[in-house]
């Protein structure tokens, strides 16, 4: 029966040690920059003005001639690096699809820089201004994402993000710059609502279309919870006590 108690003890701390609930974050930023070799002047834009075109997207693609490549950034303060119980999933929703007849491959690299997005510009992360993007300012060792042909329809498009890269983001906010998405396959372009699809007016369900990240996170107990725990492991171990007999005591000495 005392076997049976303690295993039953043992069985609530672990569950509620181990239970774990969903976090569902929106980015704290997003952009796309874009620049073209015939239009030298697009690597100087911040595409994040509400009076641009394309305010409300994230772009990635390109071919000879010109290209696009976003940055998302999700801020991750307040969790503690080991309430993360899993990978993350990024969730984008697409407006259109490539015009690539093959698979298309994303790279997901974390970013090595600070940037605002009411800001960035395609120079801001170039070697030279309208150049190659610097690999200096970003971690070249990440992660990828592969879709066949014309892959949106409006559904979701999901991705992980692995949790060293959550935790890490973690465990020093400070360097949490987010990352950069880019691909290696040749394309027009994907696009991809940004947060600021939000501010379209009119439309149902606009929400559901914003980018998130959602990931596990181990549940911590409220106080009272504990509090009774360890109320019930004190009086079983008093219980213990009661029924062990004290070597001392008469009935238990042995005759001399």
């Amino acid at each position: 029966m005392l076997h049976r108690r303690l295993m039953l003890l043992a069985a609530c701390l672990f569950s509620i040690a181990t239970s774990a609930s969903g976090a569902v974050l929106s980015p704290f930023a997003d952009a796309y920059l874009h620049r073209a070799t015939s239009a030298p002047f697009l690597a100087d834009i911040n595409w994040d003005d509400p009076y641009r075109s394309g305010y409300r997207y994230l772009r990635v693609g390109g071919n000879d001639n010109y290209n696009l490549v976003s940055l998302l950034r999700f801020d991750l303060t307040g969790f503690t690096p080991s309430a993360i119980a899993s990978d993350g999933l990024l969730r984008l929703h697409g407006s259109s699809g490539s015009d690539a007849s093959d698979s298309v491959r994303y790279l997901f690299n974390p970013l090595l820089k600070d940037w605002d997005e009411q800001t960035v510009t395609w120079n801001s992360f170039a070697t030279t201004p309208n150049g190659d993007l610097d690999p200096a300012l970003f971690e070249t060792t990440g992660w990828s994402h592969t879709v066949g042909p014309e892959p949106f329809t409006g559904s979701a498009f999901d991705i992980a993000i692995p949790k060293a890269t959550l935790i890490a983001w973690a465990t020093k906010p400070s360097e949490n710059f987010g990352f950069l998405i880019r691909t290696d396959t040749p394309l027009s372009e994907t696009l991809w609502y940004s947060k600021e699809v939000l501010y379209l007016a009119g439309i149902s369900d606009v929400a559901a279309w914003a980018p998130t990240l959602s990931f596990s996170v181990h549940s911590v107990p409220e106080p009272s919870t504990g509090a009774l725990l360890a109320c019930g492991f004190l009086g079983l171990m008093a219980s213990i006590r009661r029924r062990t007999p004290c070597l001392g005591s008469a009935e238990n000495r042995l005759p001399l």
